[in-house]
């Protein structure tokens, strides 16, 4: 195992996987000795094992999280271009911080509801703020679109894929007919 006065550097302090490739290392080759196992398997084990964490770490940037708001962001900024003021409101979340600070937009109300009644009264007050002038848009996860299709009235409102995970609803004013007025 780490042995300090084995180290040429005084101030060396091992970082965890040091600690634990030494550790099973030495673990390994104690097993050898009692003849329990032999090295070529703990060295194939060990080639195997080390490949397939660098392909798992290699795939990771590939597979988008939802909850990463910077990638949320930059797939968003495309579909909020085409408005020159509009009002953000996120779905059924908390309030996404990194979003905020992404987008540079501040602040995004949180539009929360728990059953259809509460759902139907909300979404009437973003109507009411649509037809007053202002371009409501809201982004909500793709699993939650089914949900919201049975409670509003799809005349109203379009549906702007983001990415996999998320979708935006945009709501306009009824007598705009192009989103950069």
């Amino acid at each position: 195992m780490y042995n300090p006065r084995r180290q040429r550097q005084r101030r060396y302090a091992p970082t965890c996987p040091e600690c634990a490739g030494t550790g099973v290392r030495n673990g390994a080759e104690w097993l050898s000795a009692l003849g329990g196992i032999r090295i070529k398997l703990i060295k194939w084990t060990s080639i195997t094992c080390m490949l397939v964490m660098v392909i798992a770490k290699g795939a990771i940037p590939y597979r988008s999280d939802p909850k990463d708001m910077l990638v949320l962001a930059q797939d968003l900024k495309p579909a909020l271009e085409k408005y020159s003021s509009y009002d953000l409101h996120i779905l059924n979340r908390d309030c996404p911080y990194g979003l905020q600070f992404y987008l540079k937009k501040s602040p995004i109300d949180t539009i929360e509801f728990k059953d259809p009644t509460d759902a139907q009264g909300k979404i009437r007050d973003v109507v009411k703020k649509a037809k007053a002038g202002t371009p409501q848009l809201t982004i909500i996860r793709t699993k939650m679109l089914k949900k919201l299709e049975q409670l509003i009235d799809g005349r109203i409102y379009q549906v702007i894929p983001v990415n996999n995970d998320w979708a935006l609803i945009v709501i306009t004013p009824p007598d705009s007919s192009n989103p950069t007025s």
